[in-house]
């Protein structure tokens, strides 16, 4: 059986602590906004038809990891005026997950507008009725919902091609701590090690 080449995604943090995870909704820290929902988004014209359980599926006290951003992101919102300005002067991390890999993304279509979920449907139990009573509710944008990140890139180069520049909310991803653990990052140590490994290479070919 021949070996086949896994094609991988490149993935970026701001960060100068790297890609280091805490609890989704950590004390003293920025207050994230959005629900982990289970929905799984396998093609961006997809129609999902959820529920209340569907938009509430992980509880969101209860993960840890990171936000991230796919390559291609607006790295010109990194000022003082721009919507990464709490990032300005943090370090660019590097890292690497498989293109099939499930990562949670924001509830919005490629034109960074429209919501991919836009209602779900609530059950409420009417007494002496067997059949319960279905509302609709309005989805948030900022919902997590999943796609593998072979179409989370896909949704971020088409949102580009519309709209000439990125918004952040398309070009976001949640990575869960186990996903973290399980990426390939680049680091300043492996680099300098290269090129220090290449230049002693160099120095024993020349003694010989």
């Amino acid at each position: 059986m021949k070996n086949q080449t896994q094609t991988l995604v490149k993935i970026i943090r701001i960060a100068n602590e790297g890609f280091l995870c805490r609890p989704y909704k950590t004390i003293g820290v920025y207050s994230h906004h959005g629900d982990f929902t289970d929905i799984v988004i396998t093609n961006l014209a997809q129609e999902v038809r959820a529920t209340k359980a569907n938009m509430n599926a992980y509880q969101s006290d209860e993960m840890r990891g990171c936000f991230c951003f796919l390559d291609g992101f607006d790295e010109k919102q990194i000022n003082q005026d721009g919507e990464l300005c709490y990032r300005v002067g943090h370090k660019r991390n590097i890292g690497y997950l498989p293109a099939d890999e499930l990562v949670f993304v924001r509830n919005v279509r490629p034109d960074g507008k429209q919501k991919i979920i836009e209602e779900y449907w609530v059950e409420h139990k009417i007494p002496d009725k067997e059949e319960p009573w279905l509302y609709p509710s309005f989805a948030d944008i900022y919902a997590w919902i999943q796609m593998p990140l072979s179409l989370a890139v896909e949704r971020l180069q088409e949102h580009t091609r519309i709209n000439g520049t990125t918004k952040e909310i398309v070009s976001e991803i949640y990575l869960r701590e186990e996903q973290v653990n399980r990426m390939v990052v680049e680091t300043h140590t492996s680099t300098l090690f290269n090129k220090i490994g290449r230049q002693l290479l160099s120095l024993i070919k020349k003694e010989k």
